[in-house]
């Protein structure tokens, strides 16, 4: 049973990563003159970006198509968030640059809880959150 399920998952997986993959690089075209569209390189189309997206870029946890008609000055941005990242959306900027850091300020044992500081920061902006959480007691399985 196992391999049964095994097998399905990395062909459910596989189709999964094609069709992303065709949706993403599909041909398209220029609604203003009907040319087809090409795809910038990673380098070329940073110049259609602004600093908070190529911050995105840089950290990974965005990827930005910029997609360009060779005829007129039309340009197509699509964005594509990456799936593992430590980066969330900042609730300042609204950026994917916020990640989160946890120092555990005393241990949970079988007897009382303990508690963790988190502290949020935002790469691009100056956002900065610091704030305190219960570590419910362990167990005594």
């Amino acid at each position: 049973m196992w391999p049964t399920v095994l097998i399905g998952a990395v062909v459910g997986i596989g189709l999964w990563i094609g069709v992303r993959r065709y949706l993403r690089y599909r041909r398209r075209h220029c609604p203003e003159c009907g040319l087809e569209l090409e795809l910038l390189s990673e380098t070329a189309d940073d110049e259609h970006l602004t600093d908070t997206q190529k911050t995105e870029e840089q950290l990974g946890s965005v990827d930005y198509d910029i997609w360009s008609c060779p005829n007129c000055e039309y340009t197509l941005q699509l964005r594509y968030r990456a799936f593992f990242t430590r980066y969330s959306a900042c609730p300042k900027c609204k950026a994917r640059t916020k990640s989160s850091s946890t120092a555990i300020l005393q241990d949970a044992t079988e007897a009382m809880s303990g508690r963790k500081e988190i502290t949020e920061t935002c790469v691009n902006c100056s956002y900065r959150k610091v704030y305190t959480r219960i570590i419910p007691r362990r167990s005594s399985d």
